[in-house]
């Protein structure tokens, strides 16, 4: 009777994991941002190199992508890298190791048969003709690689910031109106979003903010008005399955 009672036990724990397993394509959730902080401290707590914390860093991306596909979610956007020169500030020495290892992981992307399968269009928001020659070759040929792919949508914010993006809005905005090709007492809300890198998606239902900061160090600035923001109190590496499951268990009873 007591094996009897432990093989029950054991068959409920495993039909409970299954069910935490399941896809989460019945919530009606669309696009989650996530962004990478916290590489620094996680570098400075592991006493490794920039390099090995990025290469942590972009095998993580690859495990994002499986959680994507694993719940559904049409559309990721995830924060890699600031503005060029912000980055070359803050860290000088590290920004050539963090462009070969962008480099590397976009290559590896656009020869991914995941990728292909799956049907995943990959874009680059931000100022991503700014970097090195090297760099913008590889992310045209993921951009033409996947161009015609819509099943899944899987976005990098590289040399980008929020504030640079509405400013660049506001340009592309009054270029149409001096060529009055726009009323100016027309221009709308969906005026500017239809402006911004990321004209073609909608606003996230969630960003999901890691590092130990509290800041989304404009992330998305228009299109995170609305979005709820999820704190995960880690450092991007240790992101992990559970976090999204929280974030979006979190999201759900908002």
């Amino acid at each position: 009777m007591f094996e009897k009672t432990i093989g029950l036990r054991k068959k409920e724990l495993l039909k409970k994991k299954e069910q935490e397993k399941k896809p989460l394509s019945k919530i009606l959730l669309f696009h989650v941002g996530i962004t990478t902080h916290g590489l620094e401290t996680w570098k400075l707590q592991n006493k490794i190199t920039a390099e090995q914390s990025f290469r942590k860093a972009f095998d993580l991306i690859e495990q994002i992508i499986e959680m994507q596909l694993q719940h559904k979610i049409r559309i990721i956007t995830i924060y890699v890298l600031a503005e060029k020169k912000q980055s070359l500030k803050q860290n000088p020495e590290e920004f050539d190791v963090l462009m070969k290892v962008i480099q590397q992981l976009l290559d590896k992307l656009a020869r991914s048969e995941k990728i292909q399968t799956n049907q995943i269009k990959i874009s680059i928001l931000g100022k991503w003709f700014d970097l090195p020659a090297e760099v913008t070759e590889t992310i045209r040929n993921v951009i033409e690689e996947t161009k015609d792919y819509d099943n899944f949508f899987l976005n990098f914010c590289i040399n980008y910031n929020g504030q640079e993006e509405l400013v660049e809005a506001c340009r592309l905005i009054s270029r149409k109106v001096k060529a009055d090709k726009l009323d100016p007492e027309l221009i709308t809300k969906s005026t500017i979003k239809e402006s911004l890198y990321s004209s073609n998606f909608l606003p996230p239902d969630i960003i999901i903010k890691n590092g130990r900061g509290r800041s989304l160090n404009a992330f998305m600035l228009w299109d995170s008005s609305f979005s709820h923001i999820y704190f995960t109190g880690k450092n991007f590496p240790e992101f992990s399955e559970q976090d999204l499951l929280d974030a979006i268990e979190n999201w759900k009873k908002s």
